[in-house]
């Protein structure tokens, strides 16, 4: 009997001892890490809370985050990413959270799934090189400051929806004609 409960000791231990981040998952309060993505989880839903600066180029966010269908992109999760050139959001994403990709200098061109009925302020803000963008048709509001600083946005294409335009959504999108 000692030496079973001696077995079960040891193994209590070194489970103890071993981070859970080499399992690739880390869990740290309520939030998760996997790959370049921090998360939170409710109601069986992701929301990407943070990335990784080091992120870059042209990505496809994940439609899931450990066993979790992302269904948010949360407050400033992608603000500032400097390399960050293209963005495809998966679908069954239905928010794109204030400030999500703000600052995003090399941003040219984003996809945003049919998912998608709320953006909320300043979401591509400061996106200096963002192209065009084609807002979803459950989307109706296009909120304060949401492409404000998008200085070469040059086409939006609305596939309906849209009731209200928030003030100084478009200030200074130069090549909006």
């Amino acid at each position: 009997m000692k030496k079973i409960m001696s077995v079960f000791l040891a193994i209590l231990l070194v489970i103890s001892v071993v981070p859970i981040g080499i399992f690739g998952i880390t869990a740290n309060a309520a939030s998760f890490t996997e790959g370049y993505y921090t998360y939170t989880v409710s109601d069986g839903e992701a929301t990407i809370t943070e990335v990784d600066t080091s992120i870059s180029g042209s990505i496809t966010i994940p439609s899931k985050l450990g066993v979790y269908p992302v269904a948010e992109i949360g407050v400033g999760a992608f603000s500032f990413i400097q390399n960050l050139t293209g963005v495809i959001i998966p679908d069954g994403v239905s928010t794109i959270g204030e400030s999500a990709f703000y600052g995003c200098p090399k941003l040219v061109n984003i996809t945003i799934p049919e998912s998608v009925t709320n953006i909320e302020k300043e979401a591509f803000r400061e996106c200096t090189r963002l192209k065009s963008i084609t807002i979803p048709s459950g989307v109706t509001l296009i909120n304060d400051k949401t492409f404000s600083g998008c200085v070469t946005l040059e086409n939006i294409i609305i596939l309906g929806g849209i009731t209200s335009i928030g003030k100084q959504a478009f200030k200074d999108c130069y090549a909006l004609t």
